[in-house]
């Protein structure tokens, strides 16, 4: 899977990637393994990103959520401050979306992956993430 992946990638503008072919084919990866082992993989994915990156990315996610009506304490999360958001914070909300097939699905429409910052950190963590799980 993570060569299918990585085929996809290769060569590929961040401007010019379909992020939402990407997550899907990742998505059904990462589905197909055991919760624990995606919880671990995803929080160190996000431990791995430099602190901007970590502040953007939340940013943005929380912007979303709170868009869709949820908050953060409903995803598991309890501060909401998206520069002091850790690696579990990630993996909590991560999760909440994995178990809500309908609400990734908009996430993958939004006006958040028309920002080429969220869709290369994005990128970069599905292809963490599929990467650690591919070699287990």
């Amino acid at each position: 899977m993570f060569d299918f992946i990585k085929e996809k990638l290769m060569g590929v503008a961040v401007d010019n990637l379909d992020l939402s072919k990407l997550a899907t084919s990742a998505m059904e990866m990462i589905n197909s393994k055991p919760k624990e082992e995606v919880a671990k993989a995803t929080e160190q994915a996000f431990d791995s990103l430099d602190q901007s990156k970590k502040t953007t990315l939340m940013d943005g996610i929380f912007g979303f959520l709170k868009s869709s009506g949820i908050t953060g304490q409903q995803t598991g999360v309890t501060n909401a401050d998206a520069s002091k958001a850790s690696g579990l914070d990630f993996s909590k909300i991560f999760s909440f979306l994995q178990s809500n097939p309908d609400l990734i699905k908009n996430l993958l429409n939004s006006d958040l992956l028309k920002n080429d910052a969220i869709k290369g950190i994005l990128t970069t963590l599905f292809t963490t993430i599929t990467k650690a799980l591919g070699s287990k």
